[in-house]
This record gives structure tokens, sequence and C-alpha cells, in this order.
């Protein structure tokens, strides 16, 4: 069995996380709310890595939920180790497209079916586009800013959406 170590940001995510993965052999969390644009946090942050064992020759792989402030804060341990593969997890995507699910019923499902697929398969243009086409044959202006906030978000963050 493989045996992993989590270094958390968040504490919600520590817990769901941890679930998911078979042995972790250790956690720590690191938490700030501290308002002093993000110091404190990639503080916390590097100190946890390195406690953890990270060095020069680690290859991390940073998983996040796409707010707006997670990349910046994961960026500052890239001296740290010899490289950083960040990549926007699927949780919060999934739970993204369900939302819009929910609210246009099974008429358009196929369509958003499609659309996950073509981004789950590395054709984030194409989702993009397919997510505008939606947008625009839907009547219902809250489900539209649904789909807009989905399309932004996915826009916002193509740097970090993984082809699988």
């Amino acid at each position: 069995m493989k045996h992993y170590q989590q270094l958390c940001i968040d504490r919600r995510v520590c817990n769901k996380w941890t679930s998911t993965i078979a042995a972790i052999v250790d956690k720590t969390c690191v938490v700030s709310a501290i308002n002093d644009e993000l110091q404190t946090i990639k503080t916390y942050l590097v100190n946890a890595a390195l406690k953890q064992g990270m060095s020069q020759s680690s290859k991390v792989t940073a998983l996040a939920d796409g707010a707006s402030n997670c990349w910046s804060v994961l960026s500052v341990i890239q001296p740290h180790c010899d490289t950083v593969e960040c990549i926007l997890d699927w949780f919060h995507i999934g739970k993204k497209f369900q939302q819009i699910k929910n609210a246009l019923g099974e008429a358009f499902e196929q369509s958003l079916d499609s659309t996950k697929w073509k981004l789950w398969h590395g054709e984030a243009h194409e989702a993009l586009l397919k997510l505008t086409f939606l947008s625009d044959n839907i009547t219902a202006a809250a489900t539209r800013s649904k789909i807009k906030d989905l399309h932004d978000y996915l826009q916002r963050n193509q740097a970090y959406e993984r082809q699988l």
C-alpha cells in the first residue's frame, strides 16, 4: 500500500480529501484568517511542507478548488521544491455542473454531460463554447447566471485543468 503525506490549506478540504486516500500517514492543516495579503498562510504553508519532508528534489502535486487566492498561495512553495503541478480538482467542477443540472432539469442534461465530457478529455475551449451556446439559449436569468458563473470559473482556472 502506498503511503501519502497530506498538506491541506483548509481543514474542510482536508477532511473531504482524507476520506478518498487509502493510507495517509501524516496530515498537517494550514489555516489563516489574518488579513495580511496572504502572507501568514504562505509562511504557514512553506513551514508545513518542509515539516512534511518537502525538499529541493520533491515533485509536488497540488489540488485546489479554484478560489482566486489558492494559486498564489500554492506558488510560494515553488522555490523550495523541484516542481509544483497545480490542478483544479474535479470535486468542485462536478459540484458546479450538478448545480446547473438541478436548475435546468432533464431538458439540457445531455448538453451539460457533453460539455463536462469535453472538459474531462482536455477540450476546455470546446467546453467553454458549449457553455456559451447553452447560456445564449436559456431564458431564465438565474439559470443563465449560473452557467455564466461556471463558464467564468472554468475560464479563470483553465491553466489548471488537467486532461485525465
